[in-house]
């Protein structure tokens, strides 16, 4: 039997905001049922929260799990790219780095990718599912100090720009050690409709989202 290992954040795990109760939830397909149709043996490892070490760590303990009938998909750089917003509230006029610098990130990244070669037949990277900074910044600011973090920000647009230079980052990556690209951005960019797709939190999908995701993954792997 075929096999796909999912390794990714938030957004791979299905994590969504319900707009009723402001909740989390967890999208009803996250675990790919139609691959298992196909006789697609499906492991998802996502956690909401993860950071490329995570995708690491994850791989080292699945490394028995793959064989070269196997695809590995991995989808990482939402979370890397974000601050720790409660000491930017704090003392906006220091240093302040995010959660993974891009350095630190490229290189764990590519390490991600030379591993599952060495044992998967296939390694697709996910770039990046894309923000609403507009409301990403209400989710950040809550119960901080708003205008600190507004100062250190510059402007809200910052939120976008950067986000956008870890999904440049993912890109190139995968242009650089030929993996398939699940180019789920895309898809949303060329969407009037897009701002419809995107949680009140600004970062997460909303359940039509995630159906158009898991849309553009399955036409990348099948």
């Amino acid at each position: 039997m075929k096999k796909l290992l999912v390794i990714g954040d938030s957004i791979l795990n299905g994590v969504y905001l319900t707009e009723d109760t402001h909740h989390f939830k967890l999208y009803r397909d996250r675990n790919f049922p139609t691959m298992e149709e196909r006789g697609i043996q499906v492991k998802n490892v996502s956690k909401m929260g993860a950071c490329i070490a995570y995708g690491a760590g994850q791989l080292d303990k699945n490394m028995d799990y793959l064989d070269r009938s196997a695809t590995v998909l991995l989808s990482f750089g939402g979370n890397d790219c974000g601050y720790r917003w409660k000491e930017i509230s704090e003392n906006p006029d220091a240093e302040h780095f995010c959660l993974t610098p891009p350095e630190k990130f490229i290189k764990i990244f590519s390490q991600c990718i030379d591993k599952a070669k060495e044992k998967a037949g296939r390694v697709v990277l996910m770039n990046l599912f894309p923000i609403k900074a507009s409301l990403y910044i209400d989710t950040i600011s809550k119960g901080l100090n708003r205008q600190n973090i507004m100062r250190w920000l510059g402007d809200v647009e910052t939120l976008g720009r950067w986000h956008e230079h870890y999904n440049r980052i993912v890109e190139r990556l995968a242009t650089q050690k030929d993996c398939i690209l699940a180019d789920i951005r895309d898809a949303f960019l060329k969407d009037r409709r897009a701002g419809e797709y995107i949680c009140s939190d600004g970062i997460h999908p909303t359940p039509a989202g995630h159906g158009i995701i898991h849309g553009v993954i399955e036409e990348a792997l099948l």
